[in-house]
């Protein structure tokens, strides 16, 4: 009877580090809307935060946001209605849907990416928003890299009049700025995988 006792401990331990270890690291393959490999991104989960390592290349050089998004789909659509290549990935990723955020708040914003002239990025950072447990809800997660730079919706007041024409006029950050941060197309995306 004891061993049988033991047996079972034994087993309920090493299936609860095996579910444990399932989220210590991920990974997202990222493509363009050609379905050219650019490179990838990888995550590592630590005790204070998630590692997150970029390996990205064939991309223009400059600035280009960078988030994790709320659906792990990166569907180039040419269907009618037309829809933006990887919208299917939906909006940025938040790990506390009943806390009303605003962009560089998410907790999928990500620092920006610099692309160097040789169309490659290398760089490694760390958050502690989410662990990568929380990228494997129902509907997973995926990697956006954007066309443009990303402003983290921290504009002055003046650089924004909102439509419509409000008199006086309603000045600061749109509903675009306020989701996006004006980061633009979506360029490349990779699904989250274990």
């Amino acid at each position: 009877m004891k061993k049988y006792i033991l047996s079972l401990v034994i087993s309920a331990l090493c299936a609860t580090a095996q579910a444990s270890n399932q989220y210590n690291s991920a990974k997202a393959n990222i493509y363009n809307k050609d379905g050219v490999a650019l490179g990838k991104v990888e995550f590592t989960q630590h005790n204070d935060g998630v590692e997150i390592k970029v390996d990205v290349a064939k991309l223009p050089a400059g600035f280009h946001g960078f988030h994790i998004h709320a659906v792990g789909q990166c569907v180039v659509a040419n269907t009618i209605p037309a829809t933006a290549p990887f919208a299917s990935a939906m909006g940025h990723f938040k790990r506390d849907l009943n806390v009303p955020s605003n962009h560089q708040n998410h907790s999928g914003d990500f620092p920006v990416l610099l692309v160097n002239q040789n169309s490659k990025v290398k760089t490694v950072f760390k958050t502690d928003r989410f662990k990568i447990k929380d990228l494997f809800d129902a509907d997973g997660s995926a990697v956006i890299i954007h066309a443009d730079a990303d402003n983290y919706a921290n504009t002055p007041a003046a650089r924004y009049t909102q439509t419509p024409i409000a008199t006086p006029p309603v000045t600061g950050a749109d509903a675009t700025t306020l989701a996006t941060g004006d980061s633009g197309a979506r360029s490349a995306c990779g699904v989250v995988k274990r």
